[in-house]
């Protein structure tokens, strides 16, 4: 005997495709599965319900739908919500700040060079990147010299 694909004690919720209602899709491969659809059957004008994008509904229906789609509620909870968090209230906090210190007037007298402290330090440079074979040569032979001394 063959095990069926879904069993019905599984927990899989199956929708039906609004463009080709023989189709039957898992509720989270459903988004994916109207894209592929959507362009299958063109000549098919469907619009999405503002609450869940999903839901594809005929035009004329949509007014219908929008009154008692079920994600309506969750939008509704979320909205009150929000304005509950909301107070009319709006406080604005400044503060001044002083200081003695002028940046601008310090003078720097020695900057670090990277490039001057790199020649000088014993490190272990590799020959920069792109370079072609007879400066890779000469830069090698540069940087022998330089640990010699």
């Amino acid at each position: 005997m063959t095990t069926p694909a879904y069993p019905e004690d599984s927990r899989i919720e199956l929708l039906s495709c609004p463009y080709n209602k023989s189709h039957q899709i898992q509720r989270n491969r459903m988004q994916t599965h109207l894209i592929k659809c959507r362009k299958s059957y063109p000549e098919i004008s469907k619009v999405a319900c503002p609450f869940n994008v999903t839901h594809l509904i005929k035009e004329p229906e949509l007014s219908y739908h929008v009154s008692i789609c079920a994600d309506r509620a969750s939008f509704e909870k979320f909205k009150i919500q929000d304005d509950l968090d909301r107070t009319d209230e709006t406080r604005v906090i400044t503060y001044e700040l002083t200081s003695d210190q002028n940046w601008d007037s310090v003078c720097v007298e020695k900057t670090y060079n990277p490039r001057k402290y790199m020649d000088s330090a014993n490190l272990i440079r590799h020959a920069p990147a792109g370079a072609k074979p007879s400066e890779r040569k000469e830069f090698r032979a540069a940087e022998f010299k330089r640990h010699k001394q």
